[in-house]
């Protein structure tokens, strides 16, 4: 008996190409070491005292956008009924890092694509606009805007984890934001 076929719908042999293809590009099939994977990130989250940071690495094409989907998905899931009865609360956001064009990367795109991901109108127009002028002031001549403007989209992120109540960021191509850094802006 051949039961390497009884998960594959039978169905599917006469359906069109386009079916087919469709089929097989969205099948995921589970790995070990994924679930291993998988499992010790779940594991981190619900942990009060884990770390801030969890990087999960590999190959291209071994899963780490699904597995980061899935453990949005779940997330999103266990907090459900939670998210019924607050609307604001959204425990789980995850983006891509865009790669750098030329030098460092871009952190402002990286704030600014956040911030529509946390659809947070009010909270980002009441940061970016309230004016300090002693903080432009010191500013560098040339740059007072772009630095203030860099901060305040910093700031107006950290307020949308904290009024949304998000535990958890997903950074996909993350190594993007270590591409063009170097010496203390890594460490940064």
């Amino acid at each position: 008996m051949n039961t390497h076929n009884e998960h594959f719908p039978s169905e599917l042999l006469g359906a069109s190409i386009h079916t087919r293809r469709d089929y097989f590009l969205n099948k995921t099939i589970n790995h070990p070491h994924l679930e291993r994977a998988r499992g010790e990130l779940v594991k981190m989250i619900k942990c009060v005292s884990a770390p801030d940071i969890a990087i999960l690495t590999g190959p291209t094409g071994v899963g780490k956008t699904t597995l980061g989907m899935k453990i949005e998905a779940d997330l999103m899931e266990a907090h459900r009924h939670e998210m019924e009865h607050d609307p604001n609360l959204l425990p789980v956001v995850r983006l891509s890092a865009i790669a750098p064009n030329q030098g460092g990367f871009t952190w402002k795109d990286l704030h600014v694509r956040l911030l529509r991901l946390f659809d947070e109108t009010q909270v980002r127009q009441r940061t970016l606009f309230t004016v300090d002028p002693y903080r432009a002031l010191d500013a560098p001549r040339g740059r007072a805007g772009s630095t203030y403007a860099d901060e305040a989209l910093q700031r107006a992120v950290e307020s949308c984890v904290r009024e949304r109540r998000t535990k958890v960021l997903i950074i996909d191509e993350a190594h993007h934001i270590l591409l063009a850094a170097k010496g203390r802006r890594l460490r940064e």
